[in-house]
């Protein structure tokens, strides 16, 4: 399995897969050191494999959490993919599949754009809360003496219509190296 850098084209999909075999992999290795402990010892239970096997627990349940917090969202078919490649500027940043935390939500974006000025962002489902998104991440950027414009939205006519309001100048210079690493910190 290729490892795919967060924002990247299936990286949700990469993310998700990984999230799983490392649970499924920590409960593998309790279970092992914990029959390994029983074989050792006579089939006595209080030794220090059991302990380790327990420990296991911990790593298990950091996999298995960080599955749930991405297992609601679905990764970009390739022809949606295609479309939301179109509407790239020159310079642009963009990440896909992007899921990412407050202190209080879970939040998911299908594509993020960063521009030299702005950051413009579209959901993938109706149901998300645009008002949420667009404040967490200017809270976010604030935090970390970044004064950008975020536009958030689930239509990409929307969208689509706030890329053509853009001066001739906006996208035509790559954004900050420093804003595209904070960015990409956000995402699980």
């Amino acid at each position: 399995m290729k490892k795919l850098e967060r924002g990247e084209k299936g990286y949700l999909k990469y993310k998700k897969t990984f999230q799983l075999l490392y649970t499924c992999g920590a409960i593998l290795a309790g279970v092992v050191i914990f029959v390994v402990g029983l074989l050792l010892n006579k089939n006595e239970v209080t030794n220090v494999f059991t302990i380790l096997a327990i420990l296991m627990v911990l790593p298990a349940a950091k996999g298995l959490t960080g599955l749930v917090v991405l297992f609601p969202y679905k990764p970009l078919a390739n022809d949606k993919l295609e479309e939301l490649e179109k509407l790239k500027g020159e310079e642009d940043v963009v990440f896909y599949d992007m899921v990412f935390t407050s202190t209080q939500h879970v939040m998911h974006l299908d594509a993020l754009y960063i521009t030299d000025s702005r950051i413009l962002g579209i959901t993938g489902r109706e149901k998300d809360n645009i008002k949420v998104i667009t404040e967490s991440l200017e809270k976010a950027l604030k935090e970390n003496k970044f004064e950008t414009k975020v536009f958030i939205t689930n239509d990409e006519k929307a969208l689509l219509e706030k890329r053509k309001l853009r001066g001739e100048a906006d996208g035509k210079t790559a954004p900050s190296e420093e804003l595209v690493t904070l960015l990409r910190t956000f995402i699980v």
